[in-house]
């Protein structure tokens, strides 16, 4: 299934968030924050993602709560979603250097011209799942 380049986005924040929430379900407000969208936006964005496999939403009530109130939708990547960051960074998630290895790829990218940049951008578009 193919990903668009805003699809993609979305799903690098969840899995950012994700991992630095130390592996717990992200809320979709938390994404929408972090990439100054609306709320609205992240969730049918997520949602999209949910229907492609790349996500899984989780619905929860806070503990405080016990028994009443209303759950909140929480989101995290799916296996294959993972299986796709690591073949995309040669396996290093799974040695537990995602941290490491998205800072290694951020400096390498702040380097580029523009041109490298549009090239750089067309590899990873191909290496996405079609649809």
């Amino acid at each position: 299934m193919k990903v668009t380049p805003r699809q993609k986005q979305i799903l690098d924040q969840l899995f950012d968030l994700y991992h630095y929430n130390e592996w717990k379900p992200v809320h979709y407000s938390v994404v929408a924050d972090k990439l100054g969208i609306s709320k609205w936006t992240a969730y049918d964005l997520l949602k999209v993602l949910e229907e492609k496999g790349f996500v899984q939403s989780n619905y929860e009530v806070a503990e405080e709560v016990k028994g009443r109130g209303r759950s909140s939708v929480l989101f995290s990547p799916t296996d294959k979603a993972t299986e796709l960051i690591e073949r995309l960074t040669d396996g290093a998630l799974s040695r537990g250097e995602w941290g490491k290895t998205k800072q290694s790829i951020m400096d390498k990218i702040e380097h580029l011209d523009e041109v490298e940049h549009q090239q750089l951008l067309k590899k990873i578009l191909k290496m996405l799942p079609k649809e």
